[in-house]
């Protein structure tokens, strides 16, 4: 679909074109006024449609997205300026290619409307659950480096995280996930110090239960998830889809916080296969929510890490939205520009 608004001097626009037509529109104004000379042309590959589409315009103010093939609200506030620009394709992820848009410089912030989707995936660690220290960094490995220098396998906790990153990289090939007990394995049986398969296994079980117990004392709920979960819990349909290093790892511990009961399911990485941002598991999580795979746009994805939950996201079309702790979390730098963005719970109602 390809929409062009040739000229555009404030109000509302809803409407949606999904086939080859032209219409004129007469905008009403925010001051009762009506403007001539607004006009939306929609193009589009396919069957004749059955009707000319409902283009019309609203003299409400307000902002908000919409799913493309379904009903656009485009919102802008003109403030009585002449001054035309052009909003960036950046910002309107939903749009497909070739959309231009001239809207006045001055737009207010855009937001999803309630209408706009049906289910909200979100992300799991430093999104619903943070794992950071005081200095911004994630668990990682925690003592496990240590314990395989003092269990003698390697000569020093910097020639074990070397090893380490070694088997991480292989195993992430195509965008594969290799559970944690795997990964640290392998890297036993990469020791200089040849042990047996067994013993590695052994030591590898040893250093996962260590992990996990450490791991675990630093969890805690993202500050404001819990009224966050309950607001939506009541308009929309939610699900966790998440990379892990272990296999049900993010279920039991949002169960142990109180939050399981909100979610439909909880898909993770490691009991898939494959991690963000391979496509794959966004698609097992479109299936699990009943949905095909070209259905993207009736779910919003909502993660902390644009590299991958957002890539991951815009891949199957869905609605993205970055939850970018930057003014609680050192070290985070600020969202691509264009990206729909908030940096506390309490912006998403």
């Amino acid at each position: 679909m390809e929409k062009v608004v040739r000229e555009w001097q404030g109000g509302v626009i809803e409407g949606a074109q999904d086939r080859r037509c032209e219409r004129n529109v007469e905008p009403t104004m925010p001051d009762g006024t009506v403007r001539k000379g607004v006009r939306i042309e929609a193009e589009a590959a396919g069957r004749k449609a059955p009707g000319a589409g409902n283009a019309k315009v609203s003299p409400k103010p307000g902002h908000g997205l919409a799913r493309p093939r379904a009903k656009v609200v485009l919102k802008a506030a003109a403030e009585g300026t002449d001054k035309v620009g052009r909003l960036r394709q950046s910002c309107l992820p939903w749009l497909p290619p070739r959309v231009l848009l001239r809207l006045p410089l001055r737009i207010p912030f855009l937001r999803m409307q309630l209408s706009d989707f049906d289910w909200i995936f979100f992300d799991c660690f430093n999104t619903l659950i943070d794992d950071f220290d005081s200095a911004g960094e994630e668990g990682s490995l925690l003592s496990v480096p240590q314990l395989a220098a003092e269990f003698g396998f390697y000569a020093g906790p910097a020639e074990f995280r070397e090893a380490y990153a070694k088997v991480r990289a292989q195993t992430l090939k195509l965008g594969r996930e290799t559970a944690l007990i795997d990964r640290l394995r392998q890297t036993l049986q990469e020791s200089p110090t040849k042990r047996s398969r067994d013993e590695c296994a052994a030591t590898a079980e040893r250093l996962l239960t260590v992990w996990e117990s450490e791991y675990a004392a630093l969890l805690r709920p993202t500050p404001g998830v819990e009224e966050m979960l309950k607001h939506w819990y009541a308009r929309r349909s939610l699900a966790v889809v998440t990379n892990s290093l272990v296999p049900g790892l993010p279920q039991r511990q949002l169960e142990r916080f109180g939050l399981g009961r909100y979610f439909r399911f909880v898909l993770d990485s490691a009991s898939h296969g494959f991690k963000k941002p391979n496509p794959l598991l966004g698609m097992e999580a479109l299936s699990m929510a009943g949905l095909g795979p070209c259905d993207g746009n009736r779910v919003l994805a909502v993660g902390d890490r644009h590299d991958l939950d957002i890539a991951a996201a815009v891949d199957l079309g869905m609605h993205v939205l970055h939850v970018n702790r930057r003014h609680t979390r050192p070290g985070v730098d600020p969202s691509p520009e264009g990206t729909p963005v908030i940096h506390d719970w309490s912006e998403f109602r």
